[in-house]
């Protein structure tokens, strides 16, 4: 049987569905969202802290899905400098009582994956072995590319689907190189 949160859905891509929600309630009640079943670790943790500063907000969570701030499909942030202002009105201080991934722990095995990328895998491989540099730690988005900043109408561009972390706040934009 489909599940009541999901009659009346239109796909949304190749793997999303969405809806407006008269027939999922929230609470407070929300006037027009998107589901996503299956949020990435540490995703609504990272939601509620930035609060809608940023990025969607999280209007409400059930076991394995997530009900977001709808923004528009297909409106991928069109350049570098909107990508950047809106991922870094995401890097707060990473809140407490979360143990989140953290980028410092990661580097061995982003550089084994990137070093298969032609052209800049060499190089982006041995910057990751070299280690991230000293200096300020903050939450991170963690898939910062263009895809994932919407046109979000009066709210601006939104950060879409995070993958958080903690780490230097420069790491966020390498994403969007590749």
């Amino acid at each position: 049987a489909t599940p009541s949160w999901r009659s009346g859905c239109r796909p949304c891509g190749t793997t999303r569905w969405s809806t407006t929600l008269p027939q999922v309630r929230t609470q407070p009640p929300a006037p027009d969202g998107f589901v996503k079943a299956g949020p990435t670790p540490f995703e609504a943790a990272a939601l509620r802290a930035w609060n809608g500063n940023g990025a969607v907000r999280l209007l409400d969570e059930r076991p394995g899905v997530l009900i977001l701030e709808r923004a528009v499909p297909g409106t991928p942030a069109p350049d570098d400098v909107v990508l950047a202002s809106a991922l870094r009105r995401l890097w707060i201080g990473p809140p407490a009582g979360v143990d989140w991934p953290v980028a410092d722990e990661l580097c061995e095995r982003w550089a084994r994956t990137v070093e298969r990328v032609p052209s800049v895998g060499r190089v982006a491989a041995a910057v990751f072995r070299a280690g991230l540099p000293n200096g300020e730690r903050v939450l991170l988005h963690g898939d910062g590319h263009h895809g994932n900043v919407l046109d979000g109408g009066r709210r601006g561009w939104l950060a879409i689907d995070p993958q958080p972390l903690v780490g230097p706040p420069a790491l966020d934009l390498v994403p969007a190189l590749f």
